[in-house]
């Protein structure tokens, strides 16, 4: 049975960039744009302040990690309150190779992910909007160890690098989704959230391979060993949206992807995802997209067209 994150890795198609390193001097502020994919970065040497679009402010030390979901316009800036930071390289970096760093700087090794499937709507079921570690959550895990890896290779000139850092970048987006589930307590809702619940977990991964089956919520209910009004309140604290409309978003989501990617008919990919008919499929399909699918798959071919300049494609 395939798990929830792998699925949603294999449909949002994560491309990874690496912006390298960023050395912030003190008393300069570097303003971002909004993004729709996820904006990462670890500190390397120094501190820096994050100011957030909704006015939150999040001090990052050395070592610490963030991951950012489809953030609005945000700005970085040195955090030299603590006069008791360390400027120091962590982990295998261990060399000042990465530039003359002087005290009062911040060098902080950042970049972002864009998906060819590019679904804001799927990210947030997904993901929290901040994701932040430190330095000690990390210590002696696997992303600990990636994190220093992206670090030497971004500090070297080797052959193969871009690839090398591109799959390290993929194994770190894993890792910080798994990493997620294990602080679930400290996440508001989303689907990590829910996937390590113990009860409402695995009936997010039947909902994730068993699509097509009629579920309700009793039946959900039942095999969670719960009422049906108990489940249906922690189902939606966890996930953040109600059961039955997580199994149509998730259904939808796959027929998207075969409306894009497949020359399927509309009754073969409606019989695909649980619907008996392509009236049904389509009246869910328009509540959930805003598009009717017959739109939606001519919309996605001319926008992916190479006849048209800048035609990408995109899962919204």
């Amino acid at each position: 049975m395939a798990d929830p994150i792998t699925q949603y890795l294999n449909i949002l198609q994560p491309r990874a960039f690496l912006w390298k390193e960023m050395l912030l001097e003190k008393q300069h502020k570097k303003d971002f744009s909004k993004h729709d994919g996820i904006v990462f970065g670890s500190v390397v040497n120094g501190a820096c302040k994050l100011r957030l679009p909704d006015g939150e402010t999040l001090c990052v030390k050395p070592g610490d990690f963030v991951m950012l979901n489809a953030p609005g316009h945000w700005s970085m800036e040195v955090d030299d309150t603590d006069a008791s930071q360390s400027y120091r390289l962590f982990g295998v970096c261990q060399q000042s190779h990465l530039g003359i760093l002087r005290q009062k700087t911040c060098l902080v090794l950042a970049g972002h992910f864009d998906f060819i499937f590019a679904d804001v709507g799927l990210q947030t079921l997904l993901l929290p909007r901040v994701s932040h570690f430190t330095e000690n959550q990390m210590a002696r895990t696997r992303l600990r160890l990636i994190l220093d890896l992206i670090v030497e290779e971004a500090s070297a000139d080797l052959a193969g690098g871009e690839w090398v850092k591109c799959r390290l970048l993929e194994l770190m987006l894993t890792h910080v989704l798994r990493l997620q589930s294990n602080f679930s307590r400290t996440l508001s809702s989303g689907a990590l959230c829910a996937m390590a619940d113990p009860r409402i977990g695995p009936c997010l991964k039947l909902l994730h391979n068993d699509f097509g089956k009629p579920w309700t919520v009793q039946s959900l209910a039942a095999l969670a060993g719960m009422s049906r009004s108990v489940f249906a309140k922690n189902f939606r604290r966890l996930v953040g949206i109600p059961p039955v409309e997580y199994l149509t978003y998730w259904r939808m989501t796959l027929a998207k992807r075969d409306l894009v990617h497949t020359d399927r008919t509309l009754q073969q990919i409606a019989c695909s995802v649980g619907y008996q008919s392509t009236t049904s499929f389509g009246t869910a399909f328009k509540s959930v997209v805003g598009k009717t699918p017959a739109a939606y798959r001519s919309l996605m071919k001319r926008w992916s067209s190479p006849d048209i300049p800048g035609g990408g494609e995109s899962g919204s």
